[in-house]
This record gives structure tokens, C-alpha cells and sequence, in this order.
């Protein structure tokens, strides 16, 4: 038996080399969304006690997710996997959003704020529907400074593939770094006849010489034995030579496009960058 000590918690100081204050921005109170899984990039003073309260998880969940990481040796800019909350603090299943693959968050100037992008990838057999992100603004400490709700340029996620999520601040911190959560995304059960099985072809593709805009041409076929379309939207990425998205663009149409048709299309991308 061991007799019981009155233990009194405290909170430990990070304590930074510049005390000068980021640029002014009305914090926003960020509610954490469902559980899914996510990377972190290591900040300065983090550690990985502070990284798992941060985000609600156990630090023993989040060592398993990162074999091989020595909690002595993080280094600034450091990947994590940060693993789902346990199922006893999860909201109901019908609630809880199917996980998906989500890439690093970029930012690009623009004006006075930023434009943020975040690869969203489908790794299901069927396509995911009403995919909706968290993008936040993290300050050098790890708090909020702001977030904004992002959504997918179209209303579905086919199988296997990826679209940007976007969000625009419209003030731009002098320090920051931006993660991005899952919010909201349903799969699509077998039978779903909301969504005709239309397809582009012949495209065409145009990069300028400056390699900062491009002019996407083709045709939407829409198969017969299909019901007429009235609304068409086409979504077009443009990625940097590195992988990264730099840019996207929704086009749209409303008409009538009888089964066994096509209709053309022919408009430009523009890289944030």
C-alpha cells in the first residue's frame, strides 16, 4: 500500500525566443469535429504530451500511430499522424463522417488574406458525398487564430480520386501554420440514382508559356439508357511540378442534355501561386 499524495496539476510555459505579437486577428473558438484521422506538423515548444492534449487523444494512442518517433528528438516541421479519439468519446456512428485521405495544407497570398487548399482523396470503392472540411490558422503555440468551413468544388468525391477543399482568410497572420480536419462526408450507397453517369472526353489541355494558367477544352458525354441532365458541373485541378495543388475551377451548365449527347466545354484554370 501506498499512502495518497495530494497532487496539484499545473500547466507547463512554452516560452519563445520572439515576444513579439502576431498580427492581430480575432481568434476563433474552432470546435474540434468528429474524430478522423489526420497529420500534424510539429511546432516549435511542441511535445508529444502536449500535441495528444491538444487534440483529445491518449498519448499512448498517438505513439502507436508513429512508430519509430522519439518523443526527445521531435523537431520542428515534423510529420504526425494524429490517430481518431477513442469510441468512447466519439459522437454516434450515423454522425461520424467517413475518414478520408486528406494531403498538407497550402496557402497562397492573396491580397491581404490567403487562399488555403487541402487535397481530399476517396479511397472507397464508391463515391463520397457533401465532403466538408475544418481549415484552421494555427498560431506558433498551437492556439486557433482563425478557421473557415471548406468545402469540395462539386458535390461528390468519385472513387480513387482527389479535389481540392477550399478557404479563404481574408486577413493573413504575420506566423501561422494551417491544419485541416474532416468535418462531414457520406458514402454513396449502390443504387444511388441522384447522379447520372456522365463522363468528359477528348480533353484538351493548353498550359501558358508561364506555366501559371491553363485552357481546358473537351465534350460531357452522358450516356444512353441514361435520364436527361438539366445541370452540369466539371471540376479541373492544376498542380504544381511538385504534386501540389496550385489552383482549380468549377465549370457549370443548365440546359438540356438529352441521353446519348454531348456538350462541349471550354474555359481557363488559374494557378494561386
Amino acid at each position: 500500500p501506498v499512502s495518497p499524495i495530494n497532487l496539484t496539476p499545473y500547466a507547463t510555459a512554452t516560452v519563445f525566443s520572439d515576444p513579439t505579437p502576431t498580427t492581430a486577428v480575432t481568434p476563433t473558438e474552432i470546435p474540434i469535429p468528429t474524430p478522423t484521422p489526420f497529420t500534424y506538423a510539429v511546432a516549435r515548444g511542441d511535445t508529444l504530451s502536449t500535441i495528444a492534449q491538444r487534440f483529445g487523444i491518449r498519448l499512448d494512442d498517438l505513439q502507436l500511430a508513429n512508430p519509430g518517433v522519439v518523443a526527445e528528438a521531435l523537431s520542428v516541421g515534423q510529420t504526425l499522424k494524429i490517430p481518431s479519439a477513442s469510441s468512447a468519446s466519439a459522437e454516434s456512428p450515423s454522425s461520424t463522417p467517413a475518414p478520408v485521405e486528406l494531403g498538407p495544407v497550402a496557402c497562397f497570398p492573396s491580397g491581404a488574406g490567403l487562399q488555403c487548399l487541402a487535397a481530399v482523396q476517396n479511397p472507397y470503392p464508391e463515391p463520397l458525398e457533401n465532403v466538408k472540411l475544418q481549415i484552421t490558422l494555427l498560431d506558433p503555440a498551437g492556439s486557433s487564430l482563425a478557421g473557415q468551413e471548406s468545402f469540395l468544388p462539386l458535390n461528390i468525391l468519385p472513387a480513387g480520386e482527389v479535389l481540392p477543399a477550399q478557404a479563404f482568410f481574408p486577413v493573413a497572420p504575420a506566423d501561422f501554420r494551417p491544419v485541416a480536419q474532416l468535418a462531414n462526408s457520406i458514402r454513396l450507397l449502390p443504387g444511388d440514382l441522384r447522379y447520372l453517369p456522365a463522363a468528359a472526353r477528348n480533353i484538351l489541355v493548353s498550359v501558358a508559356w508561364d506555366g501559371r494558367s491553363a485552357r481546358f477544352q473537351g465534350q460531357v458525354f452522358l450516356p444512353a439508357g441514361s435520364k436527361p441532365a438539366s445541370a452540369i458541373w466539371l471540376a479541373a485541378v492544376a498542380y504544381a511540378a511538385d504534386g501540389q495543388i496550385v489552383g482549380f475551377r468549377r465549370w457549370e451548365w443548365t440546359g438540356s442534355l438529352q441521353p446519348g449527347g454531348t456538350q462541349p466545354f471550354d474555359f481557363a484554370v488559374y494557378s494561386f501561386g
